[in-house]
């Protein structure tokens, strides 16, 4: 059971995102990404890269998700 922090920034009309574990200092950001399903893909992507799994929780905007279709959700309506 681990935690992660999900951060995601616009910058220059493009988006750029870093998952990363919360114990851990915080790497450079990904990206761009154009438009908002190649953000919702590279989520997805770096999710399958760390290994989260159903007992880890992704922290985003300082809420906790351990449930991948909600911090979909979460990243789909937010305001960048």
């Amino acid at each position: 059971m681990a935690t992660y922090k999900l951060e995601i920034k616009k910058e220059f009309g493009q988006l750029h995102l870093r998952l990363f574990p919360s114990s851990e200092p915080a790497p450079a950001y990904i990206g761009p990404v154009k438009d908002l399903r190649g953000l919702l893909e590279a989520v997805g992507k770096s999710l399958d890269d760390q290994h989260v799994g159903t007992a880890d929780t992704v922290i985003f905007r300082q809420i906790g998700y351990s449930d991948r279709t909600d911090l979909s959700e979460a990243v789909r309506t937010a305001t960048y």
